[in-house]
């Protein structure tokens, strides 16, 4: 059960963003990261990097260091707060890839989420059943519990899903019909349709698949695969909402990847609404590659 913070213990606001690394303050913590997408992009503010609480060095997606260490800096209960119908919170914690245990660029994508679900439940009079594909520590699948609906939550790493079990925990959500299970995202839609399941709605918000231009290719077959299987499962009507965190992949590649995907799935996929990384993450004219995070939400009809 989450108990009482005050606003500047759980906030969150991106304080600059450029040079290849971002400023944003968690509570009362000031963290200076690296971010692909602020690369050619100027720091509009630079006299804040001056103080910061800490600094990460090394690579994105592997074992870098946080300086000072964490131990000496990070607090005892430190959480990103989401303020919706049905609040929830996040746990953080400076892990040693540089990330924290949220990405908070989803946020206002996490609402939207949160909101959506609820309305046709009210029309219904059921709780929607909810796939959550890549669910990494929970914010989507805590969204459309907090909503009212039925979760399924999967991630391959069995140590995220026991932390978004205890987000669920420490936002009052323990209770929900949640299923947590670890598991590879692709072998667990396989299985679900010999079993001949279907669901209302399927979230995906897989990892980046194109790190470089020599990727694009198989980025975007990943993003057709793992899409057709999710259609598959989609009842009519159902709804599809799905990210890529890839800057190379743009939106008309991505929107290419699901059509191809809707086809071969044989659906009819009608694009409903586009998602997109938090406005206050800048992207400059000079580096298209900085709109990294995009989302397709679409109906099967």
């Amino acid at each position: 059960m989450m108990g009482p913070m005050s606003d500047s213990e759980t906030s969150y606001e991106l304080l600059d963003f450029g040079d290849g690394r971002k400023l944003e303050r968690f509570g009362t913590v000031v963290l200076n990261r690296p971010c692909p997408a602020a690369e050619g992009v100027e720091k509009s503010r630079p006299e804040l990097w001056d103080t910061i609480t800490a600094r990460f060095r090394g690579p994105r997606t592997g074992d870098g260091s946080w300086t000072p260490q964490p131990k000496t800096w990070m607090p005892e209960e430190w959480c990103f707060a989401l303020e919706v119908d049905a609040p929830f919170r996040l746990k953080l914690e400076a892990l040693p890839s540089g990330q924290v245990g949220v990405f908070p660029e989803q946020r206002g994508n996490w609402e939207w989420i949160a909101r959506q679900l609820a309305k046709p439940q009210a029309m219904l009079g059921r709780a929607l059943k909810v796939l959550n594909l890549f669910a990494y520590t929970g914010g989507s699948t805590l969204a459309a519990a907090a909503a009212g609906a039925e979760v399924v939550h999967i991630d391959a790493a069995q140590n995220i899903v026991d932390r978004a079990r205890e987000n669920a925990a420490f936002s009052g959500l323990a209770e929900r019909p949640i299923r947590w299970i670890a598991e590879d995202a692709m072998k667990f839609c396989r299985r679900e349709l010999k079993r001949g399941k279907q669901y209302d709605a399927v979230i995906l918000d897989p990892p980046k698949f194109a790190d470089a231009r020599r990727h694009l290719d198989a980025a975007l077959r990943g993003y057709k695969d793992i899409n057709l299987l999710a259609l598959k499962l989609l009842r009519p009507g159902g709804l599809l909402i799905s990210f890529s965190c890839s800057g190379l992949v743009g939106r008309d590649l991505f929107q290419k990847a699901i059509a191809d995907a809707a086809v071969d799935a044989g659906r009819h996929l009608r694009i409903l609404h586009w998602l997109d990384q938090a406005s206050d993450h800048a992207v400059a004219v000079t580096f298209p590659e900085g709109s990294y995070l995009k989302g397709i939400v679409g109906r099967v009809e």
